[in-house]
Parts: structure tokens; sequence; C-alpha cells
């Protein structure tokens, strides 16, 4: 995943190298990040889908790897478990023998016998008792027996098999099954008995119980408790005769089944075992879970094979995708919003391209006009005289060379502009006697008051930029017949006018804004001041209130 991050964070760079020279120019960075929010997307769909797969993956892997220790571990017990039962047979048919004997020769009938002294003599030579005597009567209800759990139990849900060990004038002794009530193994013998003559009396078991087998089974019981996404799991055994028994893998309640639950369980185990007549092994899955079915036989006792059944819940799969799909959501939400910010960002910053480019164009139409309208209004005045008009005329020249000045130094704001020290009084003096003949056309006077000398060191084609300016926004802004008042005092200049108060102090002195959309102008003047007082350090205060405007800057004297 590291590297597949450091191939990304290569291929943008690579991009961004590409377009970069592609343009041979400073590119806009809302263009930059336009097209590495782009980039971000594509990334961002592509590892929601690998990751998405990579859970979907993991989650299978992890079915599968636990299925097959289901199996490996619950084969391993079986295979002991057949070990032991071949080993245990001839002893299980030796005592069925010897306890069938006992009872038909006994003058009591065998459902009221004291079985008590018969069970002693069986577990004679064991540590634990492991043998276990059961009578029914004719309709195969167990009525006597040494295991009080499985007194009143039904067997008749095995008479076929009864009925063919008595055909073949055999003992049946059935592999282990698994006995619910005491969740252990059991091997059980079987055989009709005799009482007066009745040669079908009802059956007589012996049983054999695998205590052993305990722990292991333990061992395995633990092992898919372990693993939360199992929601079901079976094991059946099945005997070349038909006769299937389930194995209770899963957790539950000690309880003694009846016969409906038996046939019921002995049906699910044939089911199984038709869904795998053509294959060992069977996966199926749908929206909710993942089922798997397997089936092999006994390495040990050839007549027997085993089956088995899991169920694979996908919540917990869907609670992660879900977690997913909602921080995916979340994140292109989030995306798209910036993406949409940026687009706005983006064709905000080709507006003000296209204004740049529209201003340049008209900054050079206007010089050659403008230099002839100066030129012929200075002849007029040598051949006719100076006159009211030819002042008003001369006021609208000033008016547009200021403008043409501004547009001038906003387009070559990359120029290095040298130092000098400056006297801000003379400057300051030479800027007001040029905009005195402006105001005067536009009905305002202009009022300056230096109470100090002040040497700055900057150049003078700024200086005179944030002078001019002030001026013209004084003029421009100022109530008719008003006085536009400078004070230089300090370190400190001011321009105060009688003006409408100032709504958005802040957003004056931004990119081609304009307050008041009523008045001309191109929205620089206020940024070009801002961007010369940040240069040299200049403070800069705007206060307006009660219809008086005050522009302070406060110089670093030189």
């Amino acid at each position: 995943m590291l590297n597949f991050f450091k191939m990304c964070y290569f291929f943008i760079q690579v991009i961004f190298g590409i377009i970069c020279q592609k343009t041979k120019a400073d590119m806009k960075h809302s263009f930059i990040l336009f097209i590495l929010i782009v980039l971000l997307l594509v990334i961002d769909v592509f590892l929601f889908l690998t990751y998405k797969k990579n859970i979907e993956d993991s989650f299978k892997k992890e079915t599968d790897i636990t299925f097959w220790q289901i199996e490996t571990k619950s084969s391993e017990l079986l295979s002991e478990l057949l070990f032991k039962y071949l080993w245990q047979r001839e002893k299980i048919l030796q005592k069925h023998i010897y306890v069938k004997n006992y009872i038909e020769n006994s003058k009591t009938d065998p459902l009221k016998l004291d079985l008590k002294p018969l069970y002693n003599k069986i577990n004679k030579d064991l540590n634990k008792s492991r043998y276990n005597i059961y009578i029914t009567d004719k309709n195969y209800i167990i009525k006597n027996t040494t295991f009080k759990n499985d007194l009143g139990f039904d067997l008749s849900f095995a008479r076929d098999i009864f009925e063919k060990h008595y055909k073949n004038r055999e003992i049946g002794v059935s592999t282990p099954l698994f006995e619910s009530s005491t969740k252990t193994f059991f091997s059980y013998s079987d055989s009709y008995y005799r009482y007066k003559g009745d040669e079908k009396r009802g059956i007589m078991q012996i049983s054999y119980m695998y205590t052993d087998l305990n722990k292991r089974l333990k061992e395995l019981l633990n092992t898919i408790k372990n693993f939360k996404t199992i929601q079901d799991v079976k094991a059946f055994t099945k005997l070349n005769d038909g006769f299937v028994v389930d194995i209770k893998l899963g957790e539950y309640k000690s309880y003694k089944p009846d016969v409906n639950e038996v046939l019921k369980h002995e049906k699910e185990g044939k089911t199984i075992d038709e869904l795998l007549k053509n294959s060992g092994l069977k996966k199926v899955e749908n929206k909710d879970s993942i089922y798997y079915f397997f089936s092999a036989k006994s390495p040990i006792y050839n007549d027997m094979s085993i089956l088995y059944y899991v169920e694979f819940s996908k919540n917990k799969l869907k609670q992660k995708l879900f977690r997913l799909n909602v921080i995916a959501f979340a994140a292109t939400v989030i995306s798209l919003i910036i993406f949409y910010m940026v687009l706005r960002l983006f064709q905000t910053e080709q507006r003000f391209m296209w204004q740049d480019f529209f201003m340049q164009s008209s900054m050079h139409q206007l010089k050659t006009p403008l230099s002839i309208i100066r030129i012929n209004n200075d002849m007029q005045k040598k051949v006719c005289k100076e006159s009211r008009f030819s002042q008003n005329i001369e006021a609208a020249i000033k008016t547009l060379q200021n403008s043409f000045e501004d547009m001038h130094f906003f387009f070559k704001d990359k120029k290095v502009y040298n130092k000098e020290k400056l006297s801000l009084k003379d400057v300051l003096e030479e800027r007001v006697e040029y905009f005195n003949n402006i105001a005067g056309a536009y009905e305002k006077t202009i009022e300056m008051k230096c109470y100090n000398e002040l040497y700055v060191e900057m150049s003078k084609e700024e200086l005179t930029r944030l002078i001019d300016n002030n001026l013209s926004n004084g003029i421009k802004y100022a109530k008719p017949t008003s006085v536009i008042q400078i004070v230089l005092k300090e370190n400190s200049l001011s321009f105060t006018t009688n003006s409408k108060p100032i709504k958005d102090k802040q957003q004056i002195f931004s990119k081609y804004f304009r307050e008041d959309n009523t008045k001309g102008g191109h929205g620089l003047g206020l940024f070009i001041v801002k961007s010369i007082a940040e240069k040299y350090g200049i403070r800069f205060d705007v206060i307006s209130k009660d219809n008086m405007t005050t522009f302070s800057y406060e110089f670093k004297e030189a």
C-alpha cells in the first residue's frame, strides 16, 4: 500500500511537471488545485474499490480458513474416536452377550429387573463407569435402564436397523454417536431379547461412553466459539446402510431430543449427502450468508463418512462495508465541496485574468489618444489663452492620466523600483499642486497642513501612487464644496474627507472591489495602496463614521 501511494505521488508530480512545461508560464494556484483534486478523486475512487475488494476477499479467505480448521479438528476428533471404537467394539459385543444371557435366564421380567448388580459387574475392571444397560418394551420405549436420562426414550426411529440385525442373526454395534444430553460420544449395541418364549419381547442395548475424548471435543467447540462470523455449524456421521446421526458442534444447552427431532436431523444429514453426491465440497453464497458443505470418508473405518455444514454470517462483512461506504460518502461530499470551491476560485481567477487582459488592452488604447489630447490642450491654451473650459479639460486629462498611471503601475508591478531618500512634505506639495485644478473642477478644495519634515526611504513612483490614489479617491467621494484635509504630523500622514461612511473597511482594499458602483473607477487604487504599504511596512488604518472618513498611514522614518 505504501508503494502505491509513492507511485500516486510520483504520478501527480509528473502530471504537474507536464502541465507547467506545456504552459511555459506560472500557473494559477486554483488551476493546480483543480488538477490535483481531480487526480485525488480518481485515486480515492480507485482506493475505495480496491479496499472494498480487499475486505470482501479477506472475509472469504477468513471463512475458508475457518472452515478448514473446523474440518481438520473435527476430522482429527472423529478419527481418534473411530480408532477407539474399533479397539472397543469386540468388548462391547462380549458385554452385550453377557448381559443378554443374564436377563434372559433371569426369572424376573427384564422390564422390572434390578440392573444395579449387573451394571457393577460389567464396569468392574474400569476406573470410571462407561457401560450402561437399556431395556425396551415391544413399542421400543426404554422402560428399564442404568442411564436414567434415557428412561422413557423412544427408539422406534431405529426399528429398521434393529430388524436388519435380527434378520442377519447378528448383534449390532453402532459407530460412535453423539448424545446431546451429556455432550459425549456413545456406541450402542442392540438385539432383541427373549422372555417367556417371546423372541421379540423388546430391544436390549449396551452403551459405551468415550469420556476420554471430552477434552478434544471441548477444544473443537472453543475453536468454533472463537469465530464470531459462524452462524451455524453441524456435522453428521453416515453409515453405508444409510443411517445418519448428527454431531452437535455448536454451543447449546444440554437436552434430550425427541423422536421427531432425531428424524429431522437424520433428514438434514441425508439432504446434505444428496447435495454432495457428485463432489466432496460445495460452497453456496447469498446476500446474507456463505454456506459450506463437505463430506469425507473416514481414513479408519471404510463403512462411514463424515458430513459437514457450516454457515458464515455476512453481518460482520456488511458492517465493515457500511462503515467504508459512510467514510467514502463523507469523503466524496467533502471532495465535491472542495472541488466546487476550487472551481469557483478558478472561475474568479479566470475572470480576473480576462479583466487584467482587458485593462492592459485599454491601457494601450488610451496612451496615444491621451497624449494627443494633452498636446492639443496645451496648444489651445497658448493660442486662445487659458479659460474655465481649458481648466476643466486639463482636470479631466489629469484624472485620466492618474488612472492610466495606476494601470501602468499595476501591470508593471514586477519592475524593481530604486529606493531613495524622499521628503514626504515635498512630494505631498508636488502632488497637491497637480490635483488642485482637478479638485476645483469638482468644486472641492484640498487643504494641506505639514507640521514637520519627514524623510522616508522608498521609490518616488510608489510614494506618488500611494498619495495620488488617496487624493483621487478623496476628490471622487467627498461631498460637493467640501474640503479634503491632508495632515502630516511626526511620522503620520492622514487624508480626511466629508463623505458617506464606508461599510466594509477591509474589502475596499481588495482587487477590483468598488463599494459605490455609481462612481467611476477600476477598483485598483486602494489595492495598489495596500500592496505598497505592505511592501514598505507602512501601517495603515481607516476610520469612517458620522460622514467623516480618514485614511491614515504611519511611515518608517529614513
